[in-house]
């Protein structure tokens, strides 16, 4: 899946990283991390 496919844009021709990563763009971000495996992405005790 492409990042404009997860953004719900369809198919539409990529305008360059600008239009993705512009000082008035915001981008909500949910990151769902089972227990389980967040557990796994900390340091060693």
């Amino acid at each position: 899946m492409s990042l404009g496919q997860a953004l719900g844009q369809g198919e539409k021709p990529s305008a360059g990283p600008e239009s993705l990563f512009g000082l008035d763009n915001v981008i909500d971000v949910h990151i769902r991390i089972e227990p389980e495996e967040w557990a796994k992405l900390q340091p060693p005790k």
